[in-house]
């Protein structure tokens, strides 16, 4: 709910943006590879 202004005002770079992205695949797959283990 934090991030939902900030990303409106544009606060938040490309770059941050970018990586969010990417730690929320990494959460993903994570919480992938623990369902088929």
């Amino acid at each position: 709910m934090n991030k939902l202004p900030r990303r409106i005002l544009g606060f938040q770079t490309p770059k941050e943006l970018f990586s969010e992205e990417i730690t929320k695949l990494q959460l993903f797959t994570n919480e992938k590879v623990n369902l088929l283990s």
